[in-house]
């Protein structure tokens, strides 16, 4: 650990992952769009499971419905694998070291950190959010064979219940 004459008796070293503070804010602003997105998708969802339209007319409403709720929904973005790095930080004197490779020049440039748990607690609201993505997805995509209109309805229907469920969680 870098600068020990912080500490009388000598830092002592915790392992400490961090991800860039500029990275986290990056992430809360997705959070924050991904949950306006989400809603839009559930409403999707919510509208299918409520229809009284006959099946071959409710599944064409919620095909073109998800759809538009895709276009205006606007790309998924994978938020699973930070730029994580490993610091070290001492209880005594609250110093935090990020060891580079040796140039033999000892430059202390102050930088913003986030501990990389934090960034971990936001990822729920995403894989949540996803669950709707598959669904409103997959709804978009079908088209079913003549006859199928009913049990095509009957899973979506489940389908629907499930990412609505999950994406609440």
């Amino acid at each position: 650990m870098g600068r020990q004459e912080r500490c009388e008796s000598g830092c002592s070293e915790h392992k400490l992952m961090l991800v860039g503070a500029d990275e986290y804010e990056a992430l809360l602003r997705e959070v924050r769009r991904v949950r306006a997105r989400s809603e839009r998708l559930a409403a999707v969802a919510r509208r299918f499971l409520e229809s009284d339209a006959g099946p071959r007319d409710a599944l064409r409403e919620l095909r073109a419905a998800a759809r538009q709720a895709l276009r205006d929904a606007g790309p998924e973005i994978d938020w699973e694998s930070p730029n994580a790095v490993t610091g070290w930080w001492c209880a005594s004197c609250g110093n935090v070291d990020m060891p580079q490779p040796c140039l033999g020049i000892c430059v202390w440039r102050p930088a913003e950190w986030v501990n990389l748990a934090l960034y971990e607690r936001q990822l729920p609201y995403l894989r949540a959010a996803h669950s709707l993505q598959r669904f409103t997805a997959r709804a978009a995509a079908v088209v079913p064979r003549e006859g199928q209109w009913e049990r095509n309805r009957t899973a979506l229907r489940a389908q629907a219940h499930a990412a609505l469920e999950a994406g609440s969680a």
